[in-house]
């Protein structure tokens, strides 16, 4: 928080690999004093756990591996290395866990005041619907439009043509607007552009 929020250039990579080193340093401690381990291998816990913990925080295996096989020297550790950067990438993965920098953007655009909604990446859904005369869009540019929230203007079909929607494309009857949005948004989506367009989804 402190290197961080000074501000200094790669503020969090330094912590990142210190916390990573006192885990694995408190880990093989604790190994030595109630296992009886050896303490001969506190240093080879030190540099697989600066490896776990640079994964699971930024979420890069390949990069963390190739980093501490770097910083220590010695190809040795390489598969071992590589091992824990998966296992901790697949952990962080189950628990949700958001890489850092990913977190730290999202925060300073709500700092700024920008309200972004974060879909779920995974879940995505493509609506098709066609424009009917006499309908609430018939004759409108897009820019005049009230979109619903949450859904996006990827494409108006015409013909055999597709069109990029621009602020100034003129929607008319028989066009087919195509729709991105999340997928636990399509029912409110759905209903919302029935009304508009005067005719009922074409495809899902």
């Amino acid at each position: 928080m402190a290197s961080y929020g000074s501000g200094a250039p790669g503020g969090i990579f330094l912590p990142l690999l210190a916390i990573g080193a006192l885990i694995g340093t408190l880990y093989g401690m604790a190994l030595v004093n109630f296992m009886h381990f050896d303490s001969v291998y506190i240093n080879n816990f030190i540099i697989l756990a600066m490896a776990g913990y640079f994964t699971a925080v930024v979420r890069a295996p390949i990069t963390g591996t190739i980093l501490i096989t770097e910083m220590t020297g010695s190809f040795s550790h390489l598969l071992s290395l590589a091992i824990v950067s998966i296992v901790a990438y697949i952990v962080a993965d189950v628990l949700a866990s958001k890489p850092i920098y990913e977190s730290l953007l999202e925060k300073f655009l709500h700092s700024q005041g920008e309200k972004i909604y974060f879909g779920k990446k995974k879940n995505k859904a493509i609506l098709e619907f066609a424009v009917c005369i006499g309908s609430e869009l018939d004759g409108k540019q897009i820019k005049e439009v009230q979109w619903p929230s949450h859904c996006l203007l990827v494409a108006v079909k015409r013909g055999e043509h597709e069109i990029l929607p621009r602020g100034d494309t003129v929607i008319y009857p028989g066009d087919y607007l195509i729709v991105l949005t999340n997928e636990d948004r399509v029912s409110k989506i759905n209903d919302d552009l029935v009304i508009m367009t005067g005719c009922c989804e074409i495809l899902k």
